[in-house]
């Protein structure tokens, strides 16, 4: 009887495999969760790269995939076809990732290696004469107010900023993770820089940096 159960579901998958995304989505719409599973059988993958490269952290990336699954069932019935199912399914990832990454650089204690090099290098210029343990601690003050920055943006700009510098993407990558077109990108990234560099020019002054 098991074998029997198991050789039903197998042929059950075979036959959804053939069935494009849109005949899928239709199915898991009314209900049908094998069509579901297929679908995340299918674009899963793609969804755990663009998660791992923003919070590159494998366990936490395991789960902030389940939770991406999670709120793609849930939400299903919102997805209205004008996109495709894995550009659909990876913005949710995505977008999973960041709130995941705010959580996380909200935490009082925080490293600088949470950053990446662009954010340290474009932002923070320090002084060469620092002593060391001062120079951490600046670094370490700096970052937060660089991420307390990022987080005040607006959101047309502040979902675009977190994604180009939480991972190694190109502005292209940038651009079909949110939806946009390069030039609309390159813009809000622009815009967004400009933003940052006037809010935290008073923090150099401040703690003596060159300009």
């Amino acid at each position: 009887m098991a074998r029997a159960g198991l050789y039903i579901a197998s042929e059950l998958r075979q036959s959804l495999e053939w069935h494009p995304d849109e005949v899928l989505v239709d199915r898991a719409k009314v209900g049908d969760g094998t069509a579901f599973v297929e679908l995340c059988r299918r674009h899963s993958s793609m969804a755990m790269r663009m998660i791992n490269r923003i919070i590159r952290n494998d366990e936490d990336t395991e789960d902030v995939l389940q939770e991406a699954t999670l709120k793609a069932y849930l939400h299903l019935n919102g997805f209205d076809g004008r996109a495709k199912f894995s550009t659909w399914f990876t913005r949710i990832a995505v977008n999973s990732a960041l709130m995941f990454l705010r959580k996380k650089r909200s935490r009082p204690a925080q490293s600088l290696e949470d950053f990446t090099r662009e954010e340290r290098g474009e932002y923070l210029h320090f002084s060469d004469g620092l002593p060391n343990p001062e120079s951490i601690a600046v670094q370490s003050q700096l970052a937060t107010r660089l991420n307390q920055a990022i987080r005040r943006l607006p959101p047309v700009l502040r979902d675009v900023t977190e994604i180009r510098h939480s991972g190694d993407f190109s502005v292209e990558e940038v651009a079909g993770m949110a939806g946009l077109t390069v030039a609309a990108t390159k813009s809000r990234l622009l815009r967004a820089r400009k933003i940052l560099a006037t809010r935290l020019a008073p923090d150099r002054r401040a703690e003596g940096f060159r300009t």
